[in-house]
C-alpha cells in the first residue's frame, strides 16, 4: 500500500492563477517525487490602479 503525504504551499505569478499553481508545483517537485493531486485553499490577486497586477495560490499537494 502506497503511503500519501501532503504539504501546504503557496505560488505566486504576475500573469495568472494557474501560473501560480504551476509555479509551486515545479518547485515542489525538485524536492518531492510522484506528486499526484493539488487542492487549491485560497486564490487571492494583488490590485494596482484598478489592474491585477500579481495572482497568488495557497494549496495542498498530495505526493507519494
Amino acid at each position: 500500500m502506497n503511503q500519501h503525504y501532503v504539504i501546504e504551499l503557496a505560488g505566486q505569478s504576475p500573469d495568472s492563477w494557474r501560473s501560480a499553481v504551476q509555479n509551486a508545483i515545479n518547485e515542489a517537485s525538485k524536492s518531492f517525487d510522484n506528486i499526484d493531486e493539488v487542492e487549491i485553499t485560497n486564490l487571492k490577486a494583488k490590485v494596482r490602479n484598478g489592474d491585477l497586477v500579481g495572482y497568488s495560490a495557497n494549496m495542498k499537494i498530495s505526493y507519494s
